[in-house]
This record gives structure tokens, sequence and C-alpha cells, in this order.
């Protein structure tokens, strides 16, 4: 992926004054940093942590424009399996909130994926940051320092897993993203919640990092899945390893051949963030498990209209 892309580099230069700075770094330095691997210096992290989130919006844009004007013919006879990331908040809702579950359920798309925090009496809620600045302009309100009914207090658009629950399971699969590594209290309400769901078949639990899954016990690891921005193979293989259920990452960066092995190991395949037709069916073509996307109400029209 183009991360040393020379307009993306010259535009952090002339904003962050980092001339000298960008000059003396080595390239393998900065792939690790966007990778999540440990940096060689902490000065190189503080450094170019404002420049990640750019960095990887830029090239996935990049490949977004590229790979829609491929045209490709529909080769593949199984279904398709869509994915809504955290709902269809790009397509009018807010992202995370029963209003854009809700919507999926009703355009029958196959599942959901939603990130879960822990509010400061144990309550799990179903929100991608950690506050509530981005979103609803409450920096202040933390979520572990606030008690449930203070965030519904005051941020009511915020649903709890349980509410999500209650309302869409059954109609939509649930991947649930945990945002953090439960506390044996915490994973005693999480299996409370899930306990009439079916693990698999009902619902799955995400994270980036396994150190959030892999001291679970009340769930078996079937359910778990992997995820990496950039395809980490660390990541990849301790998945493979301890038998979870699956793994995703980057469109662009799962390769046929890992798929493959994947499958092999009878592992489901995520990839994301699809956003138009030759996408959808290059990935479906490659007979990907669950397709991620941003645009769910559009993508699950499209496959549609393809059957």
């Amino acid at each position: 992926m183009p991360y040393d892309h020379p307009n993306t580099l010259k535009s952090f230069k002339q904003s962050m004054n980092l001339d000298n700075f960008m000059s003396s770094l080595k390239s393998q330095e900065i792939l690790c940093y966007l990778r999540g691997d440990i940096c060689s210096t902490d000065f190189l992290k503080g450094m170019l942590h404002p420049m990640k989130s750019y960095i990887l919006n830029f090239a996935q844009s990049l490949c977004d424009k590229v790979f829609e004007k491929i045209p490709r013919k529909l080769k593949s006879t199984s279904d398709f399996q869509i994915v809504a990331h955290r709902g269809a908040h790009q397509e009018g809702y807010i992202e995370n909130t029963l209003e854009a579950f809700r919507v999926c359920a009703e355009a029958k798309i196959w599942g959901i994926e939603l990130d879960v925090h822990w509010t400061e009496d144990h309550v799990p809620v179903v929100h991608h940051d950690e506050h509530c600045g981005r979103l609803f302009n409450h920096p202040e309100i933390i979520l572990s320092l606030t008690k449930f009914s203070d965030l519904r207090h005051r941020v009511p658009q915020i649903p709890s897993l349980e509410e999500v629950v209650n309302e869409l399971s059954g109609k939509l699969h649930l991947m649930v993203e945990l945002k953090q590594k439960p506390s044996q209290e915490q994973e005693k309400v999480l299996s409370g919640l899930l306990a009439n769901l079916k693990p698999v078949e009902n619902y799955h639990l995400l994270s980036l990092t396994a150190n959030n899954l892999k001291d679970l016990t009340l769930f078996p690891k079937e359910c778990f899945v992997g995820i990496s921005e950039l395809n980490d193979k660390s990541f990849a293989d301790y998945c493979l390893k301890n038998n979870w259920g699956g793994y995703g990452t980057h469109y662009l960066l799962m390769t046929n051949k890992q798929l493959q092995r994947h499958h092999n190991s009878k592992q489901k395949v995520a990839v994301g963030y699809i956003n138009s037709k030759n996408s959808l069916i290059r990935e479906w073509n490659r007979n990907v498990d669950w397709i991620f996307t941003n645009h769910a109400l559009s993508i699950q029209q499209l496959g549609n209209e393809l059957l």
C-alpha cells in the first residue's frame, strides 16, 4: 500500500514542518508503526501518531478508486454475507445506534458490526470511542467513568448491548467487537446477555488484539475473530494456531494464498471495506465469507441486483 505516496508526505511535511525529521526516517520504521508493531523509538511513535489516520485513509481511498474502475463479471454461485460496519452509518444514520441497525434488518442485510465499551457500573454499551466527543460533542463524558443512568440521561442515542440483543438478535448476525479486555465480572455479564443466542450461528466476538479475547473462558474459541487493519501476519498465525473462528483485514492485503490457508483450516475470512460494485464482485468471486462495508444499504442492493 502506498504509505510513502509523495503527495501525502509532502502535505504533512508542509503542515507539520517535518522535512528534516522525515528525511532521517527509515521507511521500515514508518511501516512498523503503521502496522502497529513496536517502534524503535518513542520519538518516532509520538511524531507519526497524528499522521497515521490520514495516511491510512488516503491509502484506503486510493485503493477504492482503483478497484471500483476495474470491470469484473460475477462468476461465483455462492451466497454473499454483508456486514454493516457500525450499522448504516455513512448512509444518513449515526453509527452504532439502534436506528443504524434497524434499517439494516429492514434491508435484509446479513449482519452488523458493533463496538462495545463498558460504563463505570459494568454495563456494556455500543459506542466506538472511549468518550462521546466525536459523535455527540461531549468529550468530557468518558464511558468507563460514567454510570449508565447518567449516560442515558445525557446521551440517550447510545444503546446498551442488551437493547441491541433484545431487539435485533435473530434478525441480524451480531459481530461484537470488544474494545477492551473484559474483567471476569464483565465476561459474566456479557455471557449472560448472549445466553439465549448460539455462538457462531448468531454472533461472533471480534477484536483488534488477541489480548481482549484469549483469556475468555465462557465462550468457545470458534466464535472469536481477529481483525487487523494492515494484515499483521503474527496475529493471523495466532488465530490459526489457536483455532479461532476467523480472521479479517483490508481486502487488498488478503491474498488468495492467505485466504485459502484460512479456509483450509476451516476458518472464515472477512475483508473490509467494500464500497463499489466491482470490489464486491472481486470478493464475491474469491469466496470471501464476510464482506464488511460502510455502505451496507447500497452494497446489499448491488448484491441483490447481481443475483
